[in-house]
This record gives structure tokens, sequence and C-alpha cells, in this order.
């Protein structure tokens, strides 16, 4: 097989020399293809899997980065040819960005002479976007798509190469891209689709990351401001608040707002970190509103609301024919909801004339028109949908949950109004926008968590619309945020009860009681029923069988574990829900075994920042923000230590399990609890302060290490890994690869991780049991 990753090396730069690299694109592109999973990124855990035991198209990329020439050749392709179509282009920078993922190759591509290729192409390709951008005629989506990889390329090599870094800013790389997009939004931009907003989001975006990488990488340190130009800063600045201020309705109404946000974030954390260097006030100032920018809702200080005007506009809503003059007046309405003083009192005011059947006729109507087309993901934030549903997500706001446990406030007009809403989010669910289904989702289960007994008639619809949900938000977003936080507070709902909590739910519903009191009853009861759970005397129903719930979160932990530590994570919820279907056989058996890559990934990675964060904590109490971090890591890596003991405890460690443990990061996980070892007692619990919860602790670091030590074991003998032969190896590591320690050239049965404890190990004991100085050679 080595010999076939030759071969092809060696075709790939001979075509390459005589000018037909193009004819070898496919074969690349079916080579990334093969790294990984979908997508452009490949894991650190993906990386030691693919090292651990290669397929032939890691051994094909391995073979083209060992040789100089080959990654000349690649790199060459950049530049702009003649005979090279726009098509051809993309697919080039689609191999270098995957390829890219992986820091190792991203070193050896910005170590290259790669500045200059990257010039030439950039100035053959920005115009073209730029033109694209002021003359509609001229867009054409392959050269943004193309722009979008492009710069997430210059950002991970920056990142991972110093010295492409360098090379970037002195051949003015960064600077023209910066100048050259977003441009000021003008009228002419009104065209603009939602998929074309989707791409200048992106862009956006990629060039806000970019500035956070030049500052976190920067040799001088990141308080340095590395661009030379601050001018040049202001100008982008300029730029993006202009995109964001004239085209924040669809950009929002999109689904947008993540990008946005994240972009916004990011421009903020350059501004932080440069803040003592930039005296400019101008800059801060755009900073703030940067981060201001996707917010809506945004409270009137010091103006009060109106419920006599509320009042009024909802009844001239529901007189309204025309949808112009609706939407003008669902405005008006929307304007006034924004001022100081709207309580729950104030909703129960306005239900009481009405407002929940006369805002739910204006969203029935909308769909129902001819022109609605089912499916089709377009935001209606120019119609009269996004207002309506942002009105009843503000009016519902005081009977979420996590508000109504506060103010024990009830609203009978709600939790009326539950199964309109939830026929609607079935029939529309598919067809408005993603933010407006978020808002939708916070209406829906606030109006259910009034009438509980309706809430359990309902759970198995309602579970069906936060599966489609979830199948539309991207993971990691604050709408799969959305969606986890319901269905983490619907888990009661999914078991089918024993016999006994069945009689207790149907007493329950049989006796007429004030909502507080029925509330009440029914936390009982969904305790009840998680006692049933823990027992066993709860079953896993057909109903939650076919659903595949287990395969929900675990797609969560994959696509999203990465950011388990941001605000909104959606992480967190599912981890805790993975923990709860575990409980049940039939899922641990059909379920999880086929894709336990997600819980060894996300687990590994809780475990390696909890280590960090003691260390960065070391010899001082955690601060608010490193207690919430804290708190966050130990309850996913104790959800998915309870889902990997499980599953271990059903599945033989052998065959395909265990291959499937390797290939996902079993091996990196394993020897990365055994590092701190043997296990975490000696380093991690010696340096816990109290105030991180000493007690709870313990307990959970012994069972990762007792996990490690069971997957370890049988790794190590399937695929010959070894440790250290040095007991006192100050390294504490093990392998992750095959031969990756040197043997003793003398005797072949010891291993070393390092010269210095191949010396040490001889003095104080290998010279004795060596073969070499027992045959006294």
């Amino acid at each position: 097989m080595a010999s076939k990753a030759a071969d092809f090396v060696a075709r790939f730069v001979r075509l390459s020399t005589e000018g037909r690299a193009h004819e070898i694109l496919q074969e690349l592109k079916d080579m990334v293809m093969g790294i990984g999973r979908v997508g452009f990124e490949v894991s650190p855990q993906e990386e030691t899997a693919l090292r651990l035991k290669p397929n032939k198209m890691f051994k094909r990329a391995l073979a083209l980065m060992e040789n100089k020439e080959a990654v000349a050749s690649l790199l060459s392709l950049v530049s702009p040819q003649g005979n090279t179509c726009k098509e051809e282009y993309h697919l080039i920078l689609g191999v270098l960005l995957k390829m890219s993922s992986i820091p190792s190759f991203a070193k050896e591509f910005g170590d290259g002479p790669a500045a200059s290729p990257f010039l030439q192409f950039q100035r053959f390709l920005l115009p073209k976007v730029q033109a694209a951008l002021r003359r509609r005629a001229s867009w054409q989506p392959m050269f943004f798509h193309t722009a979008c990889l492009y710069i997430e390329l210059l950002n991970n090599l920056m990142q991972h190469s110093p010295r492409f870094a360098t090379e970037a800013l002195n051949s003015r790389i960064v600077h023209e891209v910066l100048r050259s997009i977003p441009i000021p939004a003008q009228p002419s931009l009104s065209w603009a689709n939602n998929f074309e907003l989707t791409l200048l989001t992106t862009l956006a975006e990629q060039q806000a990351k970019m500035l956070v990488v030049l500052q976190k990488h920067n040799p001088a340190g990141e308080q340095e401001f590395r661009l030379d130009d601050l001018g040049l800063l202001g100008d982008w600045l300029d730029r993006f608040l202009g995109y964001l201020d004239a085209l924040a309705g669809p950009v929002l109404a999109r689904g947008e707002g993540v990008r946005i946000g994240d972009a916004a974030g990011n421009v903020l954390r350059v501004v932080e970190l440069v803040a003592h260097t930039i005296k400019c006030a101008g800059v801060v100032l755009a900073g703030g509103r940067a981060g201001d920018s996707g917010k809506l809702g945004k409270k009137e200080r010091g103006v009060r609301v109106s419920v006599t005007k509320a009042e009024s506009l909802v009844q001239r809503i529901q007189t309204a024919h025309k949808e112009r003059v609706r939407c003008k007046l669902l405005g008006e309405l929307q304007a006034e909801l924004r001022k100081d003083g709207w309580e729950a009192e104030e909703t129960q005011q306005l239900a009481a004339k009405g407002c929940f059947p006369v805002l739910i006729d204006v969203l029935e109507k909308q769909h129902r028109k001819a022109d609605q087309k089912t499916g089709a993901v377009a935001g209606t934030f120019q119609g009269p949908v996004w207002p309506t549903l942002y009105i009843l997500a503000f009016l519902a706001e005081p009977f979420e949950e996590v508000n109504n446990d506060r103010n024990k406030a009830f609203c009978q007009e709600l939790a009326d109004s539950a199964p309109r809403l939830l026929q609607f989010a079935r029939d529309a669910g598919a067809s408005i926008g993603l933010l407006e289904l978020r808002m939708l989702l916070d209406v829906l289960f606030a109006a259910y968590q009034l009438d509980r007994d309706a809430k359990w008639d309902s759970r198995w619809p309602l579970l069906d619309v936060l599966l489609a949900a979830n199948k539309r938000f991207v993971a990691g977003s604050p709408g799969s945020y959305c969606v986890w936080t319901h269905l983490y507070g619907h888990l009661a709902l999914i078991p089918e009860p024993s016999e006994e909590t069945r009689d207790l739910i149907s007493r329950g519903r049989a006796t007429p009681l004030s909502g507080s009191v029925k509330r009440a009853t029914w936390v009982g009861v969904r305790q009840k029923i998680m006692e049933d759970v823990i027992s066993g005397a709860a079953t896993w129903g057909p109903g939650a069988r076919e659903r595949k719930l287990a395969r929900a979160a675990l797609d969560v932990l994959g696509e999203a574990g990465n950011a388990m530590l941001d605000r909104l994570s959606p992480v967190p919820y599912a981890a805790a829900a993975l923990e709860f279907f575990c409980r049940f056989r039939c899922v641990l058996i059909d379920e999880v075994p086929q894709q336990i890559g997600p819980v060894i990934s996300c687990l590994g990675a809780a475990y390696a920042d909890m280590a960090g964060l003691v260390r960065t904590c070391e010899g001082r109490a955690p601060d608010r923000e490193e207690t919430r971090r804290w708190s966050i890591l130990g309850t996913v890596a104790t959800n998915l230590t309870f889902c990997l003991q499980t599953v271990l405890s059903s599945e033989p460690l052998a065959g395909a399990f265990l291959a499937a443990l390797a290939c996902n990061g079993g091996v990196s996980f394993a020897a990365g609890v055994l590092r701190t070892r043997r296990g975490a007692e000696r380093y991690v619990w010696e340096n816990l302060p109290e105030e991180k919860g000493r007690a709870e602790t313990p307990e959970l670091l012994d069972d990762l290490r007792c996990l490690a030590v069971r997957l370890w074991e049988a790794l190590s003998v399937k695929y010959g890994l070894k440790e250290c032969s040095f007991q006192e190896c100050p390294r504490d590591v093990l392998e992750t690869r095959k031969n990756m320690f040197k043997k003793c050239s003398a005797c072949g049965r010891a291993q070393y991780c390092s010269k210095e404890c191949q010396a040490s190990h001889w003095k104080k004991a290998h010279k004795r049991t060596c073969r070499q100085k027992q045959d006294g050679t």
C-alpha cells in the first residue's frame, strides 16, 4: 500500500510539472474526503485514530506531505492559471482547507513558500467578489464559496505557522482581505436573497476570526497590536457595522444571527486584547455596537409601557383586513412591549382581552396563504409572522418554567392556546425562519408548562416538534441550545411509567385543582417517574424507541463538543439527556455502541479542560467564570462517564466495538487520563481548591481512571501499544500509536519515551537485566 501512495505522489508531481495537475484534482478530492468525517475539519481525536490505524487515503496524504516538491506543487495550484475554471479553484481550496485542519500539515504548508501564490490568487479573486457585491449581474456564488474557503484556509495557516502569519502581514495579504470585503452596504445590495446573505455573513465572520488569530498568535504577546494599520481596522469596523445596520433584518430572519454574533464577539475580543494600545474611543465604541448588533428587543429605559395602548392595538389588529396595515400595527405593539414595566400582571390583563387568539389567528392566516410553500426555509422578517411570534414570546416569557418557579404566575388564556400553537408548529415549523422557530418553541413550551395534563396528552407531538427543529438548527447554535433545554425538561414524559405511577397520574388528572396546585402535583409525578427510571420500573416504549433519541444526542456531542463551554452550548443538556437514555438497556444495545465516538471525544475534552483549569487556578481560589466552567465540565464529565461505564458493561471489549473505540479516540482518551496518573489523584486531586467541589470530584476522577485503565488494557493488547519502561518517567506518557517509543537496541524488551528515561532506567535497573549485559558482551 505504501508503494501505491508513493506512486500517487510521484504522478502528482509529474503532472504538476507538466502543467496538467487538473487531471488529478478529482483524486485529490477523494483523498481528503477519506480523511476524517465529512466537512472541512479533522478533530485531534480523528487525527490520532488515523495515525494509529491509517487508511489508504491518509497514507496518501502522509506521503504527499513528506515530499517537499509535492507540497510546493500543491501550493502552486492556487496561483491563477489561464486554463483553470472557477470550479477547479473551489476544489483546490477545499483540498488545502481539509488538509490544513491537521496542525502538522498546516505548519508544513505555512512554512513553505505559500505567501506568493496566495497573494496572486487573492488579487485575482477579490476584485470579482467586489464587483459582484456592487452589481447583481456580476454575482457568481462559486466565487463567494471560494472566498469563504480561502479566508478560512488563511486562518488555519496563520494559527499553526508563525512564519506564514509574519509573511501574510509583510506581503499585505491580510491588509488586502480586510480592505476588500465587506464593502459599505448600499441600496443596490437590497437584491441579496437569503442564500447570498449567508455567504456575506460567513465572509464577515471569517475576517473577524482572522483578526483574533493574528492577536492570539502574536510573538510579541496578545496585548501588542499586530496589524500595523489602525486606520485599516477602524475602516473595516465601519464597513462591518454598516453591513449590519443596513441588512440586520434579513440577516436575522435568515437565521444568521449566530454567525453575526460570532463575528461581533471576535471583534470585541480584538478590541479587548489591544485596548491599552488603542486609545481611539471610536474603535472601542464601534466594538460595543458590534456586540449589541444581534440583540433584539432591547428595553427602552425610562419609558413606561401602556397596557391601555396595547389593548387598543390588539383590537385594531383583529379588525385589520390588509396585511400592510396589520404589519404596521404589529410593529407598533412590538415597540410598545419593549418599554419598561411589562410583567406577568400586564400579560394577564392583555390576555383577558383576547390577545392570544388574535395573534394566533394572524399566524394561521399567513400560513394558509396560497404562496406559502411548505418546506421552504425562508425568513419572514418583512411579513407578519416575525413580529407576531416576537410578541407572543415576549408575553409568554414570565410564564416560562425558569421564570414561573420564581413568580408563580398563571395565565389560563395562554394555557388554552397551547393546542393551536402546537398545530401551527407541526404545520409551519419547516417553513418559518430559524429565529422565528426558536421563539415559537419558547411560546409553545411556556403554554404547556401551565397545563401539565395537556402536556402529558401531547408529549409525543411535542417531542416530534423538537426533533424536527433539531434537524434544522446547526449543532452548537442558540437554536440547538433552545431545543435541548426544552427536551431536557421533557425527559420525564418519554419513558413508560410503572402501573403505580400511571394510577397516580390518572387520579391527579381526575381531581379539579387550581393552576398552582396542579403544577405542584405534577412535580411530584415527575419525581416518581424519575424514581421508576432509576429503579428500572419504567420501560423504554416503542414510541421512544422509534424516534432514536440517543442518536440525536450523540450527533450534538459530535458536532458541538468543542464548544461545550459556550454560554449557549447544547452539549451539557445533550450529555444529561444521553445519561438518561443510557439507563434503558435497549438504547445501550441498539443506538450508542455504533456511535461511541462523540462520547469518547467529549469526555476526553472535558477531562483535559478540567486538568487545564486546575493548572490555571493552582494556588488561588477560582473566579466566577472559572467556577462556571468547572461546573459545566464536571457535569458533562459525570454524565458521559456514566454513559461510557454502562456501555462498556453491556458490550464485550472486542471485535468491531473495540475497533470503533480505537478509531474514535479511545487511545487518546485513555492515555490522556492515565498521564496524570496513575491517575488523577496525584495531580488533579491534590491541586484542587476547596471551592471547586472537592467532595464530588474524587469519585468522578476515580471512575475516569478505572475507565481509562480498562480501555488501555484492551486497546494496548490489540494494537501492541506500550508504556515507558521507566516506572518513574517524569513525562508520564503512553503510546498512542504502535512503535511510538524506541526499544533498547540490545535486548529489544524495554521501550522508552525519551533518551533521558533510557539513561535513567539504565542506571537504576536495566543494566542488570539487559540481555547484552547477561551475555557478557
